[in-house]
């Protein structure tokens, strides 16, 4: 996942309808070139930073605008978004997309932009191709999708990590997705485990992907730096969450038999092979064996630490954990996100969308970096992702 600091972003988003009972499937994308961005080198960091979602002015049609990001996090530097919301499977990803191409050509002639609600206008672009032809978009989507279609997208990441993925929601750049964490039923061998009331019969097809999100979470937390220290934790592993995470974790709290801590604290003794067919000790964590792991207490200490704050702000992962088991909301990640980096995670706050053609409410999740495509490909992958949710959508129809 490589991010430039210069970048063209068309922003698909799965926006909460302004109808609160409007809970229908809704399926958005967001694309980032490194082509254009708006100057106006007199504006202020507190006259810029706060347009983060501004529109730019006649650049809007109906279920689109064209607005403006302030992901280059410097003043008087804007990258341009397109926003846009489209019903799952309503057959109109292909003209909406389309609206958005013929809009972007007509960006690469202007030269002057004006945002609104800026103290600052009128914006420039400062840079950019003359052929908009010639840009390459990296893909991600967002949309509402079910704890067991999420596991699905984990699983199939194993044994994947030196080429394709083997799913077209799955993050595209190797390196990054080693930071995701299939959890399979194989790793419930420790005794702590097999000794719980009913052994580990709880464990569901939703337990499984709620553990492997919340494991690989865990597990990346780290320093931010680098991508990361003006973005925060959301770039750390591919899919993010937008329906806080505490709302996630009340679709499956009734089946766990013991405390989620401990129960994080023991999976985090294991990890895959190389080759994804066997679990093995992951020494970072504990000692001993796989049946008897002796956890070293390295999770506990574990954290986020947000590398520009004064006093480097730290959410240590127990803290996170423990405040989904409360009850917070929002949870101590999504709290720590919006207090130092925008609020990406949990956005949506309580937002839950239904599965297709049924009152199942499933949170919305991100998948991020999922390729980067010239834009004469973007319908083809932008249709096979829609495709992907589709499939997920019809397959787990029915909580298990």
């Amino acid at each position: 996942m490589h991010f430039a600091p210069l970048l063209l972003a068309v922003l698909c988003v799965v926006l909460p309808s302004a109808a609160d009972h409007d809970k229908a499937a809704q399926l958005g994308f967001e694309l980032e070139s490194p082509s254009v961005i708006l100057t106006n080198f007199d504006c202020n960091e507190e006259d810029t930073f706060p347009l983060k979602g501004h529109a730019i002015k006649d650049h809007a049609k109906d279920g689109w605008q064209l607005g403006v990001d302030t992901t280059p996090a410097q003043a008087g530097m804007l990258q341009l978004e397109y926003d846009l919301r489209v019903l799952l499977a309503n057959s109109k990803l292909g003209d909406t997309l389309e609206q958005v191409l013929n809009d972007m050509s007509d960006i690469q002639d202007n030269k002057i932009f004006k945002v609104s609600e800026s103290k600052c206008n009128p914006w420039t672009k400062a840079f950019g191709s003359d052929d908009s032809g010639r840009w390459s978009f990296d893909v991600q989507a967002t949309g509402p999708m079910m704890l067991e279609g999420i596991q699905d997208v984990f699983a199939s990441t194993v044994g994947s990590k030196g080429g394709e993925p083997l799913h077209p929601l799955v993050i595209k750049d190797p390196e990054w997705r080693g930071e995701f964490r299939s959890v399979t039923k194989d790793w419930f061998q420790a005794q702590y485990f097999q000794q719980l009331p009913n052994g580990v019969q709880w464990v569901t097809q939703d337990v499984l992907g709620f553990l492997s999100a919340v494991v690989s979470n865990a597990k990346a937390a780290q320093k931010l730096e680098g991508p990361a220290e003006n973005q925060g934790p959301k770039v750390l592993v591919g899919i993010m969450p937008r329906t806080y995470w505490t709302t996630i974790y009340e679709q499956v709290k009734d089946k766990f038999p013991a405390k989620l801590w401990d129960i994080v604290n023991h999976l985090a003794c294991y990890k895959l092979n190389d080759g994804g067919n066997q679990v093995e000790l992951d020494h970072n964590y504990c000692d001993g064996t796989i049946k008897k792991p002796q956890i070293k207490g390295t999770l506990a200490k574990q954290g986020w630490v947000d590398s520009l704050a004064v006093e480097n702000k730290q959410l240590l992962v127990k803290d996170w954990i423990e405040s989904m088991e409360a009850g917070t909301k929002p949870d101590a990640l999504t709290k720590f996100d919006e207090e130092n980096f925008g609020g990406q995670i949990g956005g949506f706050k309580n937002r839950m969308e239904y599965v297709l053609d049924t009152a199942r409410e499933v949170p919305i999740w991100e998948f991020r970096a999922l390729g980067w495509y010239k834009q004469a490909d973007l319908r083809k992958k932008l249709d096979s992702i829609e495709e992907s949710f589709i499939t997920l959508h019809r397959k787990y129809p029915e909580k298990p």
